[in-house]
């Protein structure tokens, strides 16, 4: 689930579907991406995503095929642009992942960390290769391998521009860019496995929750790390009292005064497992605040309990802040309900049931620069306490990858105060972000959203220059990207990774890249899998060199199941050059299965669609 610029709320789940909600409507919007399947039919579910420069959603890996008895990622990366209502296809990772972190760099790349990716021989382990996207460029590259976490490692960049890995193992060090050097960080505990994590200051760090990687058993430690002094060292906070909940799978969501909210998950020990059972489930909300002039200190942090939510919200669930300050909690699994915890409940913190007016934004920029001065328009300018920026939050599997807190100095002047934008990007990545101002009873206004920084351009705009160049396509660009028929129909569609009938390395270079050698499909066939009293159907794709016909191996293949059901799947080529796609749900004998093969991509082939053997085909299972 993932908060956009424009205050509207995309969530997917495991249908292949994305939906965009807006909160102040309470609708889900026909036409601007309600419904929508995902990008190429790829399963994104359990994939990494962040808010890019300029503001579209950055989506990478997700679920792949099962291998050995457990789950596969997928190299996929896609975009989401909040004013289309569209998703693209951008190039795919040299990596499988399945539960990765998506993280935004001061300079507008995006590093990929972990998730679980094929090892020898089937075996699934974790992809220890960190990789960077450029948007730019639509290109990635790697770095030195580093063990962190398959599962969603809590990465934060930090304002020396470093990028700190704080658990959930216990193996917490900070990664150097400009030198692919780690350091250790000391101090941490035995980890918080399913637990979460925010950086609730520039370089200040809470951790919490889960369990410890040795026992597997909830654990209620709540640590935090500062990373501004000369030795950092993970702190334990003293336990209040009351103790805070054990649990796990629960979300943590920063709010506009830089304090945190806990909510959702459930205990963990051996008799009971957050992963579904409603019995298990913690539904009081917690907040934990900090010292405002002297947040990094573990002995100032004050514990709340709050009001309890309705449902359970167990693993899957899902947080977020809201422009409005209120906070939503989404969905998470119950095994007394067939599709799960599909519905939402609105949170209103301790500052909106005072029953004080809120302050008013009445004018602020559209943007800011790094390090400059900007005016806050509001008639109470004489009793603001706090100005505040929060990026708006991507979370999923209880880990905003996205979410940060920035406070801003400011002065007071008569119908207005002016605030210091953030001095470089180390201390607010360029983005999208939430504008807050508080009165004297410490109450927000509602947040305004305002562009820090730039927003890096992914390259020219449409210029009708009759070449179709990065971030162009026959969408935005027709003139530059579509080739038309007779019949005014556009054939070809550059900046869809494709390179189609009337494409060339001249006209499209975002699809067909130049002195690539060729592959094609050369084979697809069909068996029939047993599953229980059902059956499933399962391709074999053989993708070739289209010169040499040798067999190509890590080719990302996509395909479409339709017929007795209708799904999606992907697989990676092995030695041999072929890659299997089975239907995710068995049917009852006699099944009729079609399959089509939807996409094809390479780090270093080109994928040539015209020169393909066969592409697909129909398989009848049982009699």
């Amino acid at each position: 689930m993932s908060l956009m610029h424009n205050g509207k709320v995309l969530w997917w789940g495991e249908d292949r579907r994305t939906f965009v909600w807006d909160p102040q409507t309470n609708a889900c919007e026909p036409g601007a991406g309600c419904g929508t399947d995902m990008c190429d039919g790829v399963d994104i579910l359990c994939a990494g995503h962040s808010t890019l420069a300029d503001g579209r959603l950055f989506v990478v890996g997700g679920m792949g095929p099962i291998v050995d008895h457990e789950r596969e990622g997928i190299p996929n990366s896609s975009m989401y642009d909040p004013q289309s209502g569209k998703w693209s296809r951008r190039a795919d990772m040299k990596w499988s992942r399945w539960y990765p972190t998506s993280t935004i760099l001061p300079d507008g790349r995006v590093l990929v960390m972990a998730g679980s990716t094929s090892g020898n021989q089937g075996s699934v382990v974790e992809a220890v290769v960190p990789e960077i996207y450029d948007p730019r460029l639509n290109l990635w590259s790697e770095l030195p391998a580093r063990p962190t976490s398959i599962e969603y490692p809590f990465n934060f960049v930090l304002p020396d521009g470093r990028i700190l890995y704080g658990g959930p193992g216990s193996n917490t060090g900070a990664l150097d860019l400009a030198t692919s050097t780690w350091t250790s960080v000391p101090g941490a505990a035995g980890g918080h496995n399913h637990g979460s994590a925010a950086t609730y200051r520039p370089g200040m760090v809470l951790t919490l929750g889960g369990e410890t990687m040795d026992s597997g058993v909830g654990q209620g430690a709540v640590e935090l790390l500062n990373m501004n002094v000369t030795s950092p060292t993970w702190v334990p906070v003293p336990t209040p009292t009351p103790p805070p909940e054990v649990r796990s799978h629960l979300n943590v969501v920063l709010l506009p005064d830089g304090n945190a909210l806990v909510v959702g998950g459930g205990k963990k020990n051996f008799l009971c497992d957050p992963l579904g059972d409603p019995a298990c489930a913690v539904f009081s909300a917690e907040e934990w605040q900090f010292a405002r002039g002297d947040p990094g200190n573990p002995a100032k942090v004050l514990h709340l309990l709050l009001n309890p939510m309705q449902r359970p919200r167990l693993y899957h669930s899902t947080a977020l802040l809201l422009p409005d300050g209120r906070v939503v909690v989404a969905g998470g699994e119950n095994l007394d309900c067939l599709q799960g915890e599909s519905n939402a409940e609105i949170f209103s913190p301790p500052y909106l049931t005072s029953g004080v007016a809120r302050p008013v934004i009445t004018s602020a920029p559209a943007s800011i620069a790094y390090g400059t001065y900007f005016d806050i328009s509001t008639p109470t300018s004489g009793v603001i306490p706090m100005v505040s920026l929060v990026r708006p939050g991507a979370v999923t599997h209880g880990f905003d990858q996205n979410q940060r807190y920035v406070p801003l100095q400011f002065v007071r002047q008569v119908g207005y105060v002016r605030a210091l934008a953030p001095a470089n990007s180390n201390i607010a990545p360029p983005g999208p972000y939430m504008l807050f101002i508080f009165n004297g009873s410490w109450v927000p206004s509602v947040g305004q959203f305002i562009q820090v920084g730039s927003t890096t351009p992914l390259g020219p705009a449409c210029d009708n220059d009759g070449k179709c160049e990065l971030a162009e396509d026959c969408s935005t660009c027709p003139n530059d990207c579509g080739v038309v028929s007779g019949a005014g129909m556009c054939l070809a569609c550059c900046g869809n990774d494709f390179c189609e009938e009337g494409e060339s390395s001249l006209t499209c270079p975002a699809d067909c890249i130049p002195n690539l050698p060729a592959m094609k499909i050369a084979d697809v066939a069909f068996s029939c899998v047993k599953s229980g009293r059902s059956v499933k159907g399962r391709a074999r794709v053989l993708i070739v060199d289209a010169t040499t016909g040798a067999p190509v191996q890590y080719a990302s293949v996509s395909g479409q199941w339709t017929g007795a059901v209708t799904e999606g799947g992907g697989g990676i080529t092995d030695y041999a050059g072929w890659a299997t796609i089975t239907t995710y749900n068995g049917r009852r004998p006699p099944a009729t299965f079609n399959f089509s093969v939807t996409y094809v991509s390479h780090p270093t082939y080109s994928y040539q669609p015209l020169l393909d053997v066969e592409t697909g085909g129909e398989i009848t299972c049982g009699s």
